[in-house]
């Protein structure tokens, strides 16, 4: 096959590439049937390759036969496969069409393969490819002796298949970064009852130890009855509190920047006035109507300066209040200490009703859940955040993709390609 894509390449217009087989040319001879042109076959895009036609008159029928292409088929197998795994290992890299695959096996090999034949190759080596990579990895993590540490992070994301809604459940081992389980089941599926179900299922008979997820409400009662130790994410809560804030916080800047652009002009009118009547002295003439006018106008326009820095001192004063209460909220989850990370939270608790409205829910909602905030500070091993799974979302389905698939079986497969790449390169440490 190699040769005959040389030769298919080096080809001009109408030259033909003619495949015979001499020991069956030799049979056909013999039984009296004569050459009668070419017939064009299709092997991998190769467009000036024939195979011989033959016949013979037999009872006033005619027979025909071609070259008979076991030996070349043999061959174009163990190429297809050769393209077939190239492709795979291709579109393992990253999300990329079909299109863009063949522009790449073209560039280095010269073969120009049509969009559907990617495809098919594609499709006949994914699922051998993918059994192979994972029993290779399962050896080697065996191998290496890379226990369970019992502490597994759980979250959820949802994704489209032709604009149908699904969700991928995944549990990472902290430690590790193993994959416990991955899977995506259809949007109507999932509900608190599954939730459960899968988290029992995956983890039956490991010992675990904690179970770090986001603010879900339903987490807390499921992993309570699971009888499991419950770690909520900091950053999660944080979040949460800034998207309480956000809304007062942009109203706040959008007023300030109105402020910032109305003063300067006050104070532009007010000086205009003054350097009309730089150089006289004394008292205004009774007389004088003008003048008057333009000193009442300039008092008016004093007043209405200070109350407009007042107001942007006092926003100002707002925003930076809100900042330093929400760097002693962050504070109650970097603390060092079960006991310090309480302290800093009561001491703020106290004072509830001088805080802000939204400060005040927040720590409200926070005193039902502290304890499950705050197992990292008991537990050294235990991360503070989820954002492992996060990250693992993003490295193995980055956003720009979660629309784009068409069947369930394509969308597996690019998770399962993604998995077998962060396995590879996260858990095992190694660039393959």
């Amino acid at each position: 096959m190699p040769l005959l894509y040389f030769l298919d390449s080096i080809a001009q217009k109408d030259d033909k590439i003619i495949l015979i087989n001499v020991n069956q040319e030799n049979n056909l001879f013999d039984e009296e049937f004569v050459c009668n042109g070419t017939k064009p076959i299709e092997l991998d895009n190769l467009s000036h390759v024939y195979v011989q036609k033959y016949k013979k008159e037999w009872e006033k029928h005619t027979i025909t036969e071609t070259t008979d292409l076991d030996h070349v088929v043999d061959e174009n197998c163990k190429f297809s496969n050769f393209l077939a795994e190239l492709i795979v290992q291709i579109a393992s890299i990253e999300q990329i069409s079909y299109e863009k695959i063949s522009e790449i096996i073209n560039l280095f090999f010269g073969i120009n393969i049509p969009r559907q034949r990617v495809h098919d190759l594609f499709n006949k080596k994914i699922d051998e490819y993918t059994s192979m990579s994972i029993q290779e990895l399962q050896e080697e993590i065996l191998n290496g002796n890379i226990e369970f540490s019992g502490i597994v992070h759980y979250d959820e994301e949802y994704l489209w298949i032709k604009h149908q809604p699904y969700v991928r459940l995944t549990l990472l081992d902290a430690k590790n970064k193993l994959i416990i389980e991955d899977t995506v089941i259809p949007r109507y599926n999932f509900t608190k009852d599954y939730i459960k179900l899968f988290l029992e299922a995956s983890l039956e008979n490991l010992e675990v130890k904690t179970i770090v997820t986001d603010g879900y409400h339903a987490y807390s009662g499921i992993i309570e009855e699971l009888e499991f130790n419950h770690q909520r994410c900091s950053f999660h809560s944080m979040k949460n509190l800034m998207d309480d804030l956000v809304k007062k916080h942009n109203g706040l800047n959008r007023k300030i920047k109105t402020l910032n652009k109305e003063i300067p002009k006050l104070e532009n009118q007010i000086k205009e006035i003054e350097e009309k009547y730089k150089g006289q002295k004394g008292r205004t003439r009774k007389d004088d109507t003008q003048r008057k006018n333009d000193n009442a106008k300039k008092k008016k326009l004093k007043k209405e300066l200070s109350e407009k820095k007042a107001l942007r001192k006092k926003y100002k004063k707002i925003l930076e209040e809100d900042d330093k209460l929400v760097k002693k909220i962050s504070l109650i989850f970097k603390s060092k200490t079960y006991k310090t990370a309480k302290k800093r939270f009561f001491k703020l608790y106290r004072k509830l009703e001088e805080l802000p409205e939204e400060i005040q829910k927040y720590l409200k909602r926070l005193s039902k859940y502290l304890e499950k905030a705050i197992q990292h500070t008991i537990n050294k091993k235990i991360p503070s955040t989820n954002n492992l799974i996060e990250c693992f979302y993003r490295t193995t389905l980055p956003g720009k993709v979660k629309k784009t698939f068409k069947t369930y079986k394509g969308l597996l497969n690019r998770i399962t390609l993604n998995n077998i790449r962060w396995i590879r390169r996260c858990a095992l440490n190694r660039e393959k």
